[in-house]
């Protein structure tokens, strides 16, 4: 890289600077049962996410053992598997996910958005482990 491209590169960050986004700005990533938006970096403090989940997807149960999870559902309805106990949570619920916690969310009734933000920003390859595939197979607590 150049010292042009260099300077480019600086005055487009996000890292340390205010910004605004809207969805159709985030770059997405899309998974067998949900789609992710990710939020421009904000340095390595944290990791911010917007996650659609769709009804009648798989709901696995996963665990970060490097970075602590607040998670909030801002639209919608979610079976919540929280370290071995299921919950029917609704829109404005928020939890607090420590590391090492097994956990899963799963849309019922309609499309479920969480708002997911990691601290600290460790990149999800290298802090997501699947445990298991599907944590709900029909069943209602």
């Amino acid at each position: 890289m150049n010292d042009s491209e260099e300077d480019q590169a600086d005055e487009n960050s996000t890292v340390g600077k205010p910004w605004i986004t809207y969805p159709e700005g985030l770059q997405e990533e899309l998974w067998p049962y949900c789609t992710i938006r990710h939020f421009p970096p904000a340095g390595t403090r944290l990791r911010v996410s917007q996650v659609k989940l769709q009804p009648g997807s798989p709901a696995p149960v996963i665990r970060h053992d490097c970075s602590a999870e607040l998670t909030r559902i801002i639209e919608g309805q979610a079976l919540v598997y929280l370290d071995g106990k299921t919950h029917i949570e609704k829109t404005d619920s928020t939890f607090f996910i420590p590391p090492g916690t097994a956990h899963g969310f799963k849309a019922i009734d309609g499309v479920c958005q969480l708002l997911v933000i990691h601290v600290p920003a460790v990149p999800p390859n290298e802090d997501h482990a699947v445990l298991s595939e599907d944590f709900d197979l029909g069943s209602r607590p």
